[in-house]
């Protein structure tokens, strides 16, 4: 078994495997393999610094600056889009960009997925401006060049015709040359060709501009004075690094002394070797600002001290009790001195490793011991733990979506949206939603999320367990928000009888103004409410409160009126007596839960008293409860249900029924 794994910064690496069989006769047979461990996807790193000049009026032409991947394909293929298709637009393929109208033009160009890199997008924007440019063909400096480490030199100045903002200077080449950003003052700082620029700011009718040119910067002849410095001590096989101040030429190193120490010959750090005195040189080559130089210094190598040998303290393989060719991964806890190798052995399966940590697996069932040896030059331990196997679990199916759907299906803008899938095949670990229009993600059954512009949207899904994955999407299509909606305003609450008896049946109705309730709350009575009309008893006498809270989208309003309940006075053939069959007063349901869709339906019974109850509702096969007053059931799927009770006893039963709306 051949186990190889690359993070996303470890390059693809090649393995050579031989297998030799030798036969009781004849020679030997050969064969090798090639194996390439390659690393998986990873994010592409872009930067654009967009077009040239960032501002520009409607019609004239700006460059396009190519965009560049920091870390991706070799050959990327880009396209361009323009976000803001009023104020310019762009050619998808090259990037040219026509400006139309005054605003910020926005462009995305995309790198497309390649080379195991998913695609990946960058922004830029461009000023589209009425303004007129300002007149810097003056800039200019009239000595023409400057000498490195010499006196500065000024730049010309505007004519009084010149139409200019307030200017500002900058160099664009800060190793070759500075320039004061007030100004405009140049000072060569080594040999080469220095760009410096003059920006002068927007103001008025005028709109910032640039403009760039170019001073030769010459050498200034000299010798270099040179200084080489180190630590003053540096330990056996440790390293320390060069100070050099000695011009600008290229700098060559050498040891002295190569018994005690080695040297870096480009950047001149120094390693020890063995105790004692390191003599290190330093040659500068000639420049055309300095002659050639040498420069020395001396440092002590530290003896090496007697190392500790490493202790294993203990041994954990996770997980601690891996099933039939699951992947395990071993580490350890030391003391002691630092290893310099790391021995691992699994005899079981003839796997040896001396990666940390050491990665195996094991092909059968039972106790599997694995070993550790650690060693330094101060010694060497071993230490081993035994793993339990077990049998491997049975094959996972995949999961398959069969189909995707959101609430509401054609969406206003910012409404909240709830998206629910159809499964068969395995059972998913992970759900993994997504908006991208939004850049809003989800791993929740269901999927909630919402929508801030108009037009068709993409919503996808990944499903993924063991045996694999399966992805899916749906469009959908959001239409522009409606008008804020008015909130309801209750002007009067009245109840039927106004005067009840206990346990008789009370129906309450309000009146309501401005828009229309969309949701009913009441309270007070011995069961809640949430329809327009109100049904419930009292099971005691007094002033009672019953309350009502309406509201829709624009809000809510509350009020509540009190009902006087009176004693009921007994009579012939009332109340709840043995020996007559039930009578069911009324029954009232509410919606409690929105997912799952949960209701709480209650129902007053007068004359005999029930010896069963019978629910039923649709959605559901129904249920039965010994709970006169309450009873809970579920439903699938929003709409309009109807909910049913039988009541019964030896003398005879009762059966009504009620309709809910669930949202």
């Amino acid at each position: 078994v051949l186990q190889g794994a690359v993070g996303q910064d470890t390059a693809i690496r090649s393995y050579t495997v031989q297998i030799s069989a030798h036969p009781p006769r004849g020679d030997a047979v050969t064969a090798t393999l090639q194996i390439r461990i390659e690393a998986g996807p990873r994010e592409q790193q872009l930067s654009w610094r967009g077009y040239s000049p960032a501002a520009q009026q409607p019609g004239e032409t700006v460059t396009l600056i190519p965009p560049r991947v920091e870390t991706g394909p070799s050959a990327p293929q880009w396209s361009y889009a323009s976000e803001t298709p009023s104020v310019c637009s762009v050619n998808s393929t090259s990037g040219a960009l026509t400006l139309l109208e005054p605003g910020i033009c926005r462009v995305t160009a995309t790198s497309a997925a390649a080379d195991g890199f998913p695609a990946s997008s960058v922004q830029a924007t461009v000023t589209v401006t009425d303004k007129i440019m300002p007149n810097l063909l003056w800039f200019d400096y009239a000595a023409g060049s400057a000498v490195a480490g010499g006196d500065a030199i000024l730049p010309n100045r505007p004519a009084a015709n010149d139409r200019v903002g307030s200017l500002s200077y900058r160099s664009e080449t800060p190793r070759i040359c500075s320039v004061d950003s007030r100004s405009g003052s140049l000072s060569g700082l080594e040999v080469g060709v220095c760009r410096a620029t003059v920006i002068s700011n927007e103001t008025g009718d005028l709109r910032d501009g640039s403009r760039t040119i170019t001073i030769s910067i010459s050498a200034k002849p000299g010798p270099s004075p040179c200084a080489l410095r180190y630590p003053e001590s540096v330990d056996v096989d440790n390293s320390v690094n060069a100070d050099l101040d000695c011009g600008d030429g290229d700098a060559t190193y050498r040891s002295e002394t190569p018994s005690v120490c080695s040297v870096n010959s480009g950047s001149g750090a120094v390693t020890g070797i063995a105790g004692g005195q390191c003599r290190i040189t330093v040659s500068i080559a000639a420049t055309s600002r300095h002659g050639e130089a040498i420069a020395r210094a001396a440092l002590t190598v530290n003896r090496a001290q007697e190392e500790d040998q490493p202790t294993i303290d203990s041994i954990s393989c996770t997980p601690s009790s891996p099933k039939v060719d699951e992947d395990v991964t071993c580490r350890a806890v030391l003391s002691g001195g630092a290893p310099t190798t790391w021995a691992w052995d699994n005899p079981q399966e003839g796997l040896s490793g001396s990666n940390i940590p050491f990665f195996t697996l094991f092909r059968s069932t039972g106790d599997k011991t694995i070993s550790l040896t650690v060693t330094n030059d101060g010694g060497s331990d071993t230490e081993s733990i035994t793993v339990t196997v077990e049998a491997a679990e049975p094959a996972v199916d995949a999961p398959t979506i069969d189909s995707i759907s959101c609430t509401p299906s054609t969406p206003k803008v910012n409404d909240n949206v709830t998206c629910r899938a159809t499964l068969s095949g395995g059972t998913p670990d992970t759900w993994a939603w997504d908006n991208p229009q939004e850049g809003l993600r989800g791993s929740n059954i269901p999927f909630f999320t919402l929508f801030r512009s108009t037009g068709n949207k993409t919503i996808s899904l990944t499903v993924t367990n063991a045996g694999g994955s399966d992805t899916e999407s749906i469009t959908v299509t959001v239409e522009t928000a409606t008008p804020p909606v008015e909130a309801p305003a209750i002007d009067s609450i009245s109840c039927t009888p106004s005067s009840p008896e206990v346990d008789a049946a009370v129906t309450c109705t309000a009146s309501i103004s401005g828009g229309a309730a969309t949701l009913w709350s009441w309270s007070g009575g011995d069961s809640s409410g949430r329809s327009e009309s109100y049904r419930t008893s009292f099971g005691s006498a007094g002033d009672k409160t019953v309350s009502l809270t309406a509201s829709n989208a624009g809000g809510s309003d509350s009020e509540s009126i009190t009902v006087t309940v009176t004693s009921a006075e007994p009579a012939a053939g009332s109340g709840t007596t043995a020996g007559q069959p039930p009578q069911i007063s009324y029954i009232n349901c509410t919606q409690e839960d929105e997912e799952p869709y949960e209701a709480m339906c209650t129902a007053h019974v007068t004359d005999g008293d029930p010896s069963s109850w019978t629910w039923s509702w649709s959605d559901s096969d129904g249920g039965s409860s010994t709970v006169s007053y309450a009873y809970h059931p579920f439903f699938y799927s929003p709409g309009t249900k109807t909910v049913s009770l039988t009541v019964s006893n030896p003398s005879g039963s009762d059966s009504d029924s009620t309709t809910i709306t669930i949202e």
